[in-house]
């Protein structure tokens, strides 16, 4: 046992006491709009996903962070149609970063999938546990909802 441990400490080195958070940090709980989501068409029966975002998010912090990946239907969503998860654009598949700002009640979403850089807003509005809002981009405005991801 005690070579374990021995040849253990020689190959992992000694243990880093500065390692792991301050014994005065606080951490903060996430805020409703922390997780992973699915952005739909609010007109969208068959609730298919556009577009999956992931927020991380605190309590009374103006701002968040995130992440989009898009999906098929996003095509449908920006040429302003009905969804079909059939159309085919040169978004499909991607995804980046997007900036996220949040209060209790709503929260803005900022990103740019183009190739020209343009910028694509979401906005939310929170209504009890439900939230719902707009898609925009240059051209367009449609109405979407968010659900959670499943895990």
């Amino acid at each position: 046992m005690y070579l374990m441990v021995s040849m253990a400490a020689l190959l992992l080195g000694p243990a880093d006491p500065g390692a792991g958070p301050d014994r005065e940090a606080a951490t903060s709980p996430p805020s409703v709009y922390h997780g992973n989501w699915r952005v739909l068409a609010a007109d969208d029966a068959g609730g298919q996903a556009t577009m999956r975002i992931d927020i991380q998010h605190s309590p009374g912090e103006r701002e968040g962070t995130g992440s989009y990946a898009l999906y098929q239907p996003f095509c449908d969503l920006i040429a302003g149609g009905r969804i079909t998860g059939a159309s085919d654009c040169d978004l499909m598949d991607q995804g980046g970063e997007m900036a996220v700002r949040a209060d209790g009640r709503r929260m803005v979403i900022t990103f740019a999938p183009t190739a020209d850089g343009a910028e694509h807003r979401l906005t939310f509005r929170r209504s009890g546990r439900s939230l719902t809002g707009t898609y925009r981009n240059a051209d367009l405005v449609r109405a979407v909802r968010l659900e959670r991801a499943p895990e």
